[in-house]
């Protein structure tokens, strides 16, 4: 199998801080050669913030979004199952941008819902809003830069999330998202992985 690896080592902007310093420490534990071991032929790319101006929380996320976009889609075309290797959940916008034409449903696991909009969040955090853009609660006209359209309600089932803000309750209630609770996740999956699985 073709894989391309594309890392964006990125927190809040700041590339390799926090979370970000992730996609690089997997590189460097021997991905790739993991993979190769078991027979993969391995791309591996690393999306860079553009040197044109002072980092920005909103405007670079949504930047290495386009890119990371972009670069998706020529790995799909080229037949390459991508994996992106991503230091925040803002990331997701631009993977999801990249199947956007194909009306994607979208599986997102997380404890937490992504699902704050600026009205609603208590700490600014863009991550915290990620699945809101991509649903349309908010950022649309940046959105509308990456995704011809928002992902249907319908299409998206948020599970594990277990620690949700009084906005992100809200939102939820009044939405077509479905909510799989994090107990009903573990009960549902109870005895189909364990650690040693191969």
């Amino acid at each position: 199998m073709n894989i391309h690896l594309i890392a964006v080592p990125y927190d809040s902007a700041v590339r390799g801080w926090r979370m970000g310093a992730g996609p690089e420490a997997l590189l460097r534990s021997g991905l790739e050669d993991h993979l190769r071991a078991r027979g993969h032929h391995v791309a591996t790319e690393i999306v860079e913030a553009p040197d044109d101006g002072p980092a920005t929380e909103i405007r670079t996320a949504f930047v290495l979004a386009a890119a990371l976009r972009d670069r998706v889609r020529t790995a799909r075309e080229a037949g390459a199952l991508a994996v992106v290797l991503a230091g925040n959940c803002g990331s997701a916008l631009g993977t999801v941008a990249a199947l956007a034409e194909d009306e994607p449903l979208v599986v997102w696991m997380d404890a937490h819902g992504d699902l704050n909009t600026p009205e609603t969040s208590r700490s600014g955090f863009l991550d915290g809003m990620a699945l809101a853009i991509l649903t349309g609660h908010c950022w649309a006209p940046m959105a509308a830069s990456l995704l011809p359209r928002p992902v249907a309600e319908d299409h998206v089932l948020l599970v594990g999330a277990r620690d949700l803000d009084a906005g992100e309750q809200a939102l939820l209630a009044d939405s077509a998202i479905r909510l799989v609770h994090a107990d009903a996740a573990r009960a549902e999956c109870r005895g189909c992985w364990t650690p040693h699985a191969r």
